[in-house]
């Protein structure tokens, strides 16, 4: 099956590592999210690559990609499988009031995650808000 991803280049704002969930800041440069981003239509996707200040980063803004997540139970909860902002770039569950941004993917070997684990996740960006 072939997925179609697409990835931009962005200027970056400040240090960002690989796999961070990233914004666009005051002056149309990505930075790195936090939690308080959960509730803001400005995340933009998930660095490929790790950068400096100034670095051009490639981001995905659509498509399958690895992940730093938070702690999550269980992936097959509905309530944990949809994602969103969460401290240091990480992914986390999705609450009332925040965006979905992406959901995990899943397999035999990744049902759950410790915080700053990896997986692999579809982002579709902010899109839907939780009720």
């Amino acid at each position: 099956m072939l997925t179609q991803n697409i990835v931009v280049s962005y200027v970056a704002a400040s240090t960002i590592s690989e796999f961070d969930l990233v914004k666009f800041d005051a002056d149309g440069k990505i930075a790195q999210c936090g939690a308080a981003d959960s509730t803001s239509a400005l995340i933009l996707g998930i660095a490929q690559r790790g950068g400096s200040a100034g670095d051009s980063i490639d981001v995905l803004v659509h498509g399958v990609s690895r992940a730093k997540l938070g702690l999550i139970a269980a992936f097959e909860n509905s309530a944990d499988c949809l994602l969103t902002a969460a401290a240091s770039g990480k992914l986390d569950s999705a609450t009332s009031g925040d965006y979905v941004v992406a959901r995990v993917l899943p397999n035999i070997n990744s049902t759950a995650s410790a915080d700053n684990d990896q997986a692999q996740v579809l982002f579709v960006g902010p899109s839907i808000v939780v009720a």
